[in-house]
């Protein structure tokens, strides 16, 4: 299944995957990790790739609204594309679903994890945050499973 990570802000971080899901391991193949000024380059790599499922980071709405423009903007496009919320973060079995999540839960934990990305070489923190982003979204998901990344 192609996943998507999405760390919105003035700069987007966006990781597509193919993911596999097998008995002992989810494998995740890269197919793309950019950093993306442009909302409508957002768009075109989501039509692009078709995703099955979007993981967004979610935001905190601040009383003077600064830097919520990117996230809404990302938000509104998604539902253009036909993606749906799915309250919580499973959601594995919903297809084009859009699962929101707050930094202050998977931050935290991602912070503490040593992880091998193999020839995953994020160039800028929102990159990384969107690597991070689906790492964490498959460890709930698939906890019993190891998480591995490879190429093809």
């Amino acid at each position: 299944m192609i996943l998507t990570a999405i760390d919105p802000g003035t700069t987007t971080g966006m990781f597509i995957a193919d993911v596999h899901v097998m008995k002992s391991t989810c494998a995740i193949v890269p197919l793309t990790l950019v950093s993306e000024p442009d909302t409508n380059r957002v768009y075109q790599l989501l039509g692009q790739f078709q995703p099955w499922a979007v993981v967004m980071e979610d935001t905190a709405i601040a009383p003077s609204r600064e830097g919520l423009a990117p996230w809404e903007i990302i938000w509104n496009g998604l539902i253009q594309l036909g993606f749906h919320r799915i309250k919580g973060i499973k959601f594995r079995l919903v297809p084009r679903g859009i699962s929101l999540i707050s930094p202050g839960v998977w931050k935290p934990v991602m912070k503490t994890q040593s992880i091998n990305w193999g020839d995953i070489h994020p160039n800028s923190q929102h990159e990384k945050d969107a690597v991070m982003l689906m790492h964490y979204w498959l460890r709930v998901n698939y906890s019993q499973k190891e998480i591995e990344y490879v190429t093809e």
